[in-house]
């Protein structure tokens, strides 16, 4: 029910749904760069109160679980980019500056409502800095731009919240640990003789 969330999604899914009923290339791309965006910039938004809680000593656990999660979005948005630069080069046709420019166009409203978002789930919340999350939302943002091949326009350039690089996924390998905490973080199937049918 919250209207920011709703305003969000539903441009989103604008894009998506305009595909299922029009499959053309150029709805294609901008499908995926909906997909890429939610799963960049929004999503990826999304697991900032976790990390912030453990940074206070709270639910550790739940943060490392979405470190996880964060890195399978990561990987999406960043193969979403991909496949629109990979079709563009088999579709020069399509590769237009109209569709440049909606691009950035569309890449702007989806920061604006996801820091309008954020300066409404965050209002009470005083130890949480809204100027980092508005400027985390458009480093994000750089970032699918730069997997899409295309310049960076907003002025955050790297990641204004440096607190938050200690739960990046891209970091877990280089925490330190001694032996005695070293443990196996993995996905794995542990349902003993069940196969996955039956997961």
């Amino acid at each position: 029910e919250d209207p920011f969330m709703i305003k969000r999604n539903e441009r989103i899914m604008e894009e998506l749904n305009r595909f299922i009923d029009n499959p053309t290339v150029e709805n294609f791309v901008k499908a995926q760069v909906s997909n890429a965006v939610l799963e960049g910039v929004s999503f990826t938004n999304g697991f900032t109160p976790f990390y912030h809680l453990a940074r206070n000593g709270k639910m550790f656990g739940m943060s490392e679980i979405i470190e996880y999660i964060q890195a399978e979005e990561q990987i999406h948005s960043m193969v979403q980019g991909t496949i629109v630069r990979d079709v563009l080069t088999q579709y020069p046709e399509d590769n237009t500056e109209e569709l440049t420019e909606w691009i950035y166009d569309f890449v702007r409203e989806i920061v604006l409502h996801e820091q309008e978002y954020c300066k409404d789930l965050y209002k009470d919340i005083d130890d949480i800095d809204m100027y980092e999350v508005i400027k985390y939302i458009e480093y994000r943002a750089n970032i699918i731009l730069d997997n899409l091949g295309l310049s960076k326009i907003f002025d955050t350039k790297k990641n204004p919240m440096s607190w938050i690089n200690a739960f990046d996924p891209q970091n877990r390998n280089r925490k330190k640990e001694d032996f005695f905490e070293k443990r196996e973080k993995n996905y794995e199937l542990t349902s003993g003789d069940n196969g996955w049918d039956d997961l």
